[in-house]
């Protein structure tokens, strides 16, 4: 299947503030019933943990895990370069005819900035094709004038096309395959800051027929459930052995 450009993606900032709420009260006050945290925290500091969390999936989510990929990149890229090369084409060998028609207004522009020097209204405007013409008088009453013309446009669009050359040549060709979220990698370390540093408990994951056993784990997959209860336990308890994994790791090699 062709890649297809992604055209109107943008990506979100953090919304700490106004951020959709996930988290009712109730829940809350079940995870700290279900997993005896009513001395280890406050339920307060749970709810604007965990949503500062799912705040981050979901930014995280947006710009990485569903942004565009290098393929949707490129072919973005490529239509670009075509269609800016391909206008240029039709302005260059437009018959003389058709050129006559199309550019009528640049004369129409010119004899609207003579008027204006006649009249000594010297100041910068837009016509009503919307391009903007500057006018300036310098202190001698010289009068310089500027706006675009036709070599302006199409120096634009070969422009345009050596830019796409240079993107092309710089965006990594698309591997393809599935990619790692980062999104629920990001949603495991902050689990994991809230679980060991908050609430002060060891962080282990065990898991018996692909259900999770022990309380960190349990307490993940349930925690992380209001955010999207179409992801796998598996995946979210995945995460976590390789977090807990690179812990090992970075400890040993201190």
């Amino acid at each position: 299947m062709v890649a297809k450009p992604r055209y109107g993606y943008f990506s979100r900032g953090f919304s700490l503030t106004d951020a959709e709420e996930i988290y009712s009260e109730e829940y809350v006050i079940d995870l700290i019933t279900r997993f005896d945290l009513a001395n280890d925290i406050e339920l307060e500091t749970l709810k604007e943990h965990l949503e500062g969390a799912a705040d981050v999936y979901r930014t995280y989510l947006h710009n990485h895990d569903d942004a565009p990929r290098n393929k949707e990149i490129r072919s973005a890229i490529n239509e670009i370069a075509s269609l800016s090369e391909k206008l240029s084409f039709c302005l260059e060998n437009m018959d003389d005819w058709t050129w006559h028609y199309f550019w009528r207004p640049e004369m129409s522009l010119r004899n609207q900035i003579s008027r204006k020097l006649i009249e000594k209204d010297i100041k910068t405007f837009t016509s009503e094709f919307g391009q903007t013409v500057t006018m300036y008088e310098d202190e001698n009453g010289n009068v310089t004038v500027t706006h675009l013309t036709e070599k302006d446009y199409l120096e634009a669009l070969a422009v345009l096309r050596a830019y796409a050359e240079r993107a092309l040549s710089e965006v990594p060709v698309d591997k393809g395959g599935q990619t790692q979220s980062e999104a629920l990698r990001m949603w495991v370390v902050n689990a994991h800051t809230l679980w060991v540093d908050l609430i002060g408990r060891d962080f282990t994951v065990s898991r018996h027929r692909g259900r999770p056993v022990s309380d960190s784990a349990c307490f993940c997959c349930a925690a992380f459930k209001p955010i999207d209860a179409e992801i796998k336990e598996s995946a979210i308890m995945t995460e976590m052995h390789k977090l807990t994994n690179r812990k090992k790791i970075k400890n040993s090699s201190k």
